[in-house]
């Protein structure tokens, strides 16, 4: 028997954020609830210089999550954000290297999030940020759509010094400090 690899992964975007592994299949399939209760603590993702700032922690909770089971794939134990979760073809996949999630403004209305290029399929976005309650991370979700290249999404005021990550489907994900 192989050795199996869960993956953690956000729903809305597919991105891998941690990996569990174990030396059989488990008896009955794990969830986030099993994984992540009551929150999915995420930090040391790189800013956009591909810099780690220690001090930035999201928390997610379960609904926000999703869990895949399958074989084992050794680099992701070291570098579990480089994978998505592809849901059409039910298998973990490589980001692509290249594509890097941008922040270009943070507004009272909104961020607006930048994928660089036009998006050639409508694109899922999430921001994570700190809120009122320090245990949860508020999340606020939105959509590139074809053609374009930005979307803002709506949040709340953000306090200077805080830190906004980033998941857009199918880009490396990133962490943006607010001036």
């Amino acid at each position: 028997m192989s050795e199996q690899m869960s993956f953690v992964y956000v729903a809305l975007t597919g991105h891998v954020l941690s990996v569990i592994t174990s030396v059989g299949k488990a008896a009955t399939p794990l969830t986030p609830q099993d994984l992540a209760s009551p929150t999915l603590s995420v930090r040391f993702v790189p800013d956009e210089n591909d810099h780690f700032e220690n001090r930035a922690r999201f928390y997610l909770a379960p609904e926000e999550l999703g869990v895949f089971t399958a074989d084992k794939i050794d680099p992701a134990l070291f570098e579990p954000r480089s994978y998505y979760f592809d849901a059409d073809k039910k298998k973990v996949q490589t980001l692509p290297m290249t594509s890097i999630v941008k922040v270009t403004s943070i507004a009272s209305s909104g961020i607006t999030v930048d994928l660089g290029v036009s998006a050639v399929a409508d694109t899922n976005v999430l921001v994570a940020y700190a809120g009122s309650d320090p245990s949860k991370s508020e999340i606020a979700t939105g959509k590139v759509t074809i053609g374009t290249q930005t979307t803002n999404v709506p949040a709340t005021p953000l306090p200077s010094g805080s830190y906004i990550l980033t998941l857009a489907e199918g880009y490396l994900p990133r962490i943006h400090a607010v001036p």
